[in-house]
């Protein structure tokens, strides 16, 4: 009678450790992929910024190929024949 009622007792508190231990190590995997995704988004945003910066310093029109989002730059194809003199290339941009 004592060995089940200890065997009973040693499972119950068995799984409240085992519960325990789960969401410690669950919260730090999260406290650290927050740290990691925080960095990443900054990183990413600091590139997009960075690509289309440059892109609008042109003064030749060819930032007209890179400024538009991929639905809308399909249109850019129209300009694509002129992108082989800058004059015709910025007359068309414009």
């Amino acid at each position: 009678m004592s060995s089940s009622f200890l065997t009973i007792v040693h499972v119950f508190l068995s799984n409240v450790f085992l519960l325990n231990f789960l969401i410690a190590i669950l919260s730090t995997v999260y406290n650290i992929m927050m740290d990691h995704g925080e960095f990443s988004y900054k990183s990413n945003k600091y590139e997009f910024i960075e690509k289309y910066s440059i892109a609008m310093l042109d003064t030749d029109g060819y930032a007209e190929l890179v400024i538009h989002p991929p639905p809308i730059n399909f249109f850019t194809i129209f300009i694509i024949p002129f992108i082989f003199s800058r004059l015709t290339m910025r007359k068309v941009a414009e």
